[in-house]
């Protein structure tokens, strides 16, 4: 599976198979990029700020969060932020394919 079946598709199961192995953040990360806003309260109260951090970065173009995961030596999340801010661009671009 991959994450973009869990952001995009909702494929049938992918929420439940992510909870069943403990990805609770994964699924908060997912619900919060659609626009949930209590998915991204829940990343920050329960100290997965870099997973909120990302989408700040990937979303908003937050170089704040940017700066806070360097400094935090989360350069991983950084460099995920770039490629969601790729991939959207990349989706947007097709035009059989309703933007996000």
């Amino acid at each position: 599976m991959h994450l973009s079946d869990f952001i995009l598709h909702e494929t049938p199961g992918s929420y439940q198979y992510l909870a069943d192995h403990s990805h609770l953040q994964l699924v908060a990360f997912c619900d919060a990029f659609k626009g949930n806003g209590k998915a991204m309260a829940w990343l920050l109260r329960t100290k997965n700020r870099e997973w909120a951090a990302t989408l700040k970065l990937a979303l908003d173009e937050d170089y704040d969060a940017r700066d806070w995961l360097l400094a935090n030596e989360f350069s991983a999340f950084v460099y995920l932020a770039e490629c969601i801010e790729r991939f959207i661009r990349m989706y947007n671009t097709h035009d059989d394919i309703a933007p996000i």
